[in-house]
């Protein structure tokens, strides 16, 4: 039985070493979109950018994507995700993804897609329309951002490593929000709530640190906690819901699978 020990800590060591650097990966925000799909969906906004899925189970070589204010004279290479099988098994085809950032000014996506040489309509967008020679255009409308909110959290002092939490669900309510498994959650109010922040600063401790309500904003809630220098992760729990930061693009993997809210202290 002495025998094994050695290997059995040398295991455990290297199980926890890949668990830390896993939960230390940069922001993930589009993997973690992309790891919810198992098939293509309509466009949709991930941050500033658009995202274009495109799935088959036939055997492509390219996907791309070309659009009406370039004058269709680029087209833009998909990457591919995963194999793509509703068995499971693996597929000669595939998710195909494109991570697009819209040029300043530009209100709406006229676009075809081109797979393999042929231009098409975009088969997961509904929204179309047909140009002057009857070709259907797929279309998709950027949305008006809401009232601009600066990324929480925010340093309040940097001398004393003072940062402010702000917890704000967003219009119209019920606000949509995410929980760190992915989930969509709703609010029935955002008056009155009970919201907390857990992380790596207060090991996890969602009874350390509360967020009270502002008197003069109802629905948006605040707290100033000294946090230590390094990278941190968080979440919120909300009437005790665990939810990512909605205000936050920077996310990561907990070490035990979820998704954290992530931020650093220079």
């Amino acid at each position: 039985m002495r025998r094994c020990k050695r290997p059995l800590l040398v295991a455990t060591l290297l199980i926890g070493t890949i668990a830390v650097a896993w939960a230390q990966d940069p922001s993930i925000a589009l993997d973690l979109r992309l790891a919810r799909l198992d098939r293509a969906v309509a466009p949709e906004m991930l941050d500033n950018n658009v995202l274009f899925t495109y799935a088959t189970d036939s055997r492509v070589h390219h996907v791309g994507a070309a659009f009406a204010h370039e004058d269709f004279r680029t087209v833009h290479t998909f990457y591919r995700w995963r194999p793509f099988g509703g068995n499971g098994a693996a597929s000669p085809g595939g998710l195909f993804f494109l991570n697009y950032t819209v040029p300043a000014g530009v209100q709406r996506l006229e676009y075809r897609l081109v797979v393999d040489g042929v231009w098409m309509a975009d088969p997961a967008n509904p929204a179309s329309r047909r140009d002057r020679d009857g070709t259907r255009l797929s279309l998709f409308e950027i949305p008006e951002r809401a009232r601009p909110r600066p990324d929480t959290p925010t340093a309040v002092s940097e001398r004393h490593n003072v940062m402010r939490f702000v917890f704000e669900p967003a219009d119209p309510s019920p606000a949509g929000l995410e929980s760190i498994h992915g989930r969509q959650a709703f609010l029935e109010q955002k008056s009155g709530l009970d919201v907390r922040v857990a992380g790596s600063f207060n090991r996890w401790d969602p009874y350390m640190h509360r967020l009270h309500e502002d008197p003069a904003r109802p629905g948006r809630y605040e707290a100033e906690i000294t946090v230590p220098r390094g990278r941190h992760s968080y979440y919120f729990v909300v009437n005790g819901r665990r939810l990512v930061d909605p205000h936050n693009p920077q996310q990561r993997y907990h070490a035990d699978g979820y998704a954290v809210s992530s931020f650093s202290v220079p």
